[in-house]
């Protein structure tokens, strides 16, 4: 079978690292190809027999007129390229790419699985949220991450629950250090400010709080810290080798206001962190479930606080909580699991397509 993926770019982000793990990994049974719309090296290195493919059709706009422009000019070269590659599927990842690839592969007369990244109702452009109205029922199916995050598409008739595949966690065998972990995007909706506050309200002295990303909010936490004068407070900047760390830090925090898959949760759980989370849409509730770690009200810093406070100060319940979180990561976030998901969905969709492949 010859799958073609399509993205807009393969960046340091979560939707991305997952294309290159996917792509990876049914390369060794099928023929694979990823497109992207960037013209860049990837940041998570592609294995041989992925065939790599850089459009370069990727400009900034402004205005109606200029946008329609653009689009119409990305969907003729994405039709061109699936024409040129004549997959037997099309799976596309991200909004916008999405709504590209849909209509692309429908004159191409391809099908085509779409792969939402981002929860429903925190898509933020209206004319993006109007797109995704219109064009997503011509897609063939539709893959989200979360139980929760598909209750949000009643009007699409194919949409498949797929978490996001675990990349085989690197954890070096070290001893724990007395870190609490913040990974993802210094943006807002990672909410770093709340953890920033929280783990000074713990009054954590001989503990550090590092964070690892970088993102437009870096010069504004790191004025949040100063004024706070938390010096065991570091903002890290971008880890490629992000899982030395999970393996030395004893607690993972993440306080998103909403996820569409947390990836880095995710990550800290295979690696045996005891770990604390929001309680934001969506994921953290399905993945830290059963006692799997601490859960949080939303924008709860005072609770935050607590809870950090408490697992700093219980090494017994930190061990149990990452015990299970590692064995539940492992078992049911495997790459092989993952994949054979995908592979029954494309199977259903190549089974029930009516398009001429």
């Amino acid at each position: 079978m010859k799958i073609l993926f399509v993205i807009a770019t393969l960046d340091s982000g979560g939707a991305e690292r997952v294309v290159t793990h996917l792509a990876n990994f049914m390369s060794q049974s099928h023929e694979v190809a990823v497109a992207t719309f960037w013209n860049e090296e990837p940041f998570y290195p592609l294995a041989k027999d992925v065939d790599y493919i850089r459009l370069d059709i990727m400009r900034q706009t402004r205005g109606f007129f200029q946008k329609a422009r653009y689009f119409a000019k990305r969907v003729r070269s994405v039709r061109r390229l699936i024409e040129e590659q004549n997959p037997d599927i099309v799976i596309s990842f991200l909004t916008e790419t999405n709504i590209i690839t849909t209509v692309a592969a429908k004159l191409a007369k391809k099908p085509v699985i779409i792969s939402e990244r981002i929860a429903h109702g925190f898509l933020q452009l209206r004319y993006l949220r109007i797109a995704r109205r219109l064009v997503y029922p011509l897609a063939d199916a539709l893959v989200t991450q979360t139980q929760g995050d598909r209750q949000n598409y009643p009007y699409l008739r194919n949409v498949f629950v797929i978490p996001n595949p675990l990349a085989l966690p690197h954890c070096p065998q070290t001893k724990r250090e007395k870190i609490v972990l913040g990974v993802g995007r210094l943006e807002e909706q990672k909410g770093f400010a709340d953890l920033i506050q929280a783990f000074v309200r713990a009054k954590l002295a001989d503990w550090r709080l590092h964070i690892a990303g970088e993102g437009s909010q870096k010069d504004e936490l790191e004025k949040l810290i100063e004024s706070l004068g938390a010096t065991n407070v570091e903002l890290i900047g971008r880890q490629k080798d992000i899982f030395t760390w999970y393996a030395r830090a004893s607690i993972f925090a993440m306080t998103s206001r909403y996820e569409g898959f947390p990836n880095a949760l995710l990550e800290a759980m295979a690696c045996g962190c005891a770990c604390v989370s929001y309680d934001c849409p969506y994921g953290p509730a399905e993945l830290l479930g059963d006692d799997r770690g601490i859960l949080v009200p939303l924008r709860d810093v005072k609770a935050l606080g607590e809870a950090l406070g408490g697992l700093a100060k219980d090494a017994k319940l930190r061990e149990t909580l990452g015990t299970k979180a590692q064995k539940y990561a492992i078992e049911e976030f495997a790459i092989e699991k993952i994949a054979k998901k995908w592979e029954e969905a494309i199977q259903n969709v190549l089974e029930s397509s009516t398009c001429v492949v």
